[in-house]
């Protein structure tokens, strides 16, 4: 199967810093202000410069070998700065989620669980999947080099968008990820845990000469 663009460094950097994220969102928890003003503070302390460094160093080597041009310094800024905004829905999953110490059976996703370094690296895994396809689908939508079309292309067979391994659309069109759910890119809406989290998709871009790079 195809291998999704700097995977191997994407891979590294979740794992680096899934234990410094793991002690920060700790101590979030342990204070007193769980404002989403706070959190997205936090958020953006600890991954604002991880996730803009991997943008234009080893996700941007990749795309230039593909024939595409990335765009700058502002561009990840301003793409990062949303991707965690859009992480609400981590700080609330984590205010609800019940102790193990509550617990008359600890499930899979009780606080404890959720706060290890090995669930933290997952979400630091996510942001950096979600950043590389904006930023590259940006760097695309400028670039005349390109028509339009991507083809969607799943990395891992048991996929839950096999379905989709392949499927070319046109520049206005959508991809359908689910029933009555459509999508432009993969991991398009991050929210969506269910069709979002853990995805390795990524997007493959016709040219003016007819090739998917």
């Amino acid at each position: 199967m195809e291998s999704e663009p700097a995977v191997r460094s994407a891979d590294e950097i979740s794992e680096e810093l899934g234990g410094p994220l793991s002690d920060a969102v700790s101590a979030w928890m342990s204070n007193s202000d769980h404002s989403e003003a706070s959190w997205r503070k936090m958020m953006r302390s600890e991954l604002s410069n991880p996730l803009e460094s991997w943008l234009l160093g080893s996700y941007s080597r990749s795309m230039e070998k593909r024939g595409i041009t990335p765009l700058g310094l502002e561009s990840a800024k301003f793409i990062v700065v949303r991707a965690i905004a859009d992480t609400s829905d981590i700080r609330n999953r984590l205010l609800s989620a019940p102790k193990a110490e509550n617990l008359t059976a600890a499930g899979p996703w009780f606080l404890e669980v959720l706060l290890r370094p090995i669930h933290q690296s997952k979400i630091v895994a996510s942001l950096l999947r979600v950043v590389g396809s904006i930023f590259e689908q940006r760097s695309v939508e400028v670039s005349p080099k390109f028509t339009g079309r991507r083809k969607w292309v799943t990395t891992v067979a048991s996929s839950r968008h096999s379905h989709l391994n392949g499927v070319i659309i046109g520049p206005s069109e959508y991809f359908q990820v689910a029933p009555g759910v459509f999508w432009p890119t993969p991991r398009f809406d991050i929210q969506n845990a269910s069709l979002a989290s853990g995805c390795r998709c990524f997007l493959m871009w016709e040219t003016t000469d007819g090739r998917f790079v």
